[in-house]
């Protein structure tokens, strides 16, 4: 890569130390200079003194850690770190979750990407569990149901076009913040990257994803893949969602499919008895009435 652009790159630590060393020592490959800002969302392990024992090895980049007193979430952490980075100066920002592995290369091949089109350049994600098996490779916001969906990269030509793409690791114009705004901090986490790509694509800017650049997922490692709190926030964020972007038929036939589908679930959840999920489910339609956005009543209620 010949490297022209100050290059930032923004990750939210929570309780990272399990995972953060696969992140640090793939990231310190990639053939870039550039500055890892890290916003930690007050952690209680040892995530901080984890990278800290880092920071000798970052000879060609930069380490900024900017601690939080509260865990603010991951879309208002995002935003900390953006901010820093656009006012120190940054051409180019990578948002990244700490709980991924790059291919050797990966993050070049993005940034090239984006320096020629100007355009939001994402990779292709696979499970870090089974690197043969595809977690992103596309996606699109479905509007008449008010979700995404994430396609087959084997289906798509080495770069594609796509309405949808998470912040999992994405390469942004530092100008595009100035266009579309930040993250919104009212979803606290999900569905803040869905919201982000609803404001790319109303402001016409271009997401690719780019084929030849593979990234590995450890898929919800903090939080769990079936959870109250995956299942809290994903529910209440999307209704916001809904509610904030769609409009006309799309927002009527969304909250239609929503319901339905929910009605369908509550059936499955009592024949099964399945507690957590029913009071999940309700807590997040009960939050989301009555305007309780950002972390809402989902800890107080534990």
């Amino acid at each position: 890569m010949n490297q022209k652009h100050t290059i930032h790159v923004v990750t939210v630590t929570y309780n990272a130390e399990g995972f953060i060393d696969l992140f640090l020592s793939s990231l310190l490959k990639q053939h870039i200079n550039a500055t890892l800002v890290v916003v930690d969302n007050n952690s209680s392990d040892n995530t901080i003194e984890k990278l800290e024992s880092y920071r000798s090895q970052f000879t060609t980049w930069e380490l900024v850690i900017l601690p939080q007193v509260d865990n603010v979430g991951v879309a208002e952490g995002n935003n900390i770190g953006i901010r820093w980075s656009l006012a120190n100066g940054t051409d180019e920002i990578l948002l990244v979750n700490n709980d991924v592995e790059f291919e050797d290369g990966a993050l070049g091949l993005l940034l090239d990407r984006m320096n020629q089109t100007g355009n939001v350049i994402v990779p292709t994600i696979f499970y870090a569990t089974n690197k043969n098996a595809v977690w992103y490779g596309g996606g699109e916001i479905i509007k008449w149901k008010g979700h995404t969906v994430h396609r087959e990269t084997e289906l798509l030509p080495s770069v594609k076009s796509v309405t949808y793409a998470p912040t999992c690791c994405m390469a942004i114009p530092s100008s595009v913040f100035g266009t579309v705004g930040l993250m919104d901090p009212s979803y606290f986490v999900y569905f803040d990257d869905t919201d982000f790509c609803a404001r790319l694509n109303k402001w016409g800017i271009t997401i690719e994803v780019l084929k030849d650049s593979k990234v590995y997922h450890y898929v919800s490692s903090s939080t769990g893949q079936n959870s109250p709190f995956t299942m809290y926030f994903g529910e209440r964020n999307r209704l916001y969602f809904i509610a904030k972007n769609l409009h006309g038929f799309y927002k009527f036939s969304s909250i239609l499919y929503y319901a339905t589908s929910r009605l369908y679930r509550l059936f499955v959840y009592f024949v099964k008895n399945q507690g957590w999920k029913r009071k999940s489910l309700f807590l997040a339609i009960r939050d989301f009435s009555a305007g309780r956005m950002g972390t809402g009543s989902f800890f107080s209620s534990r």
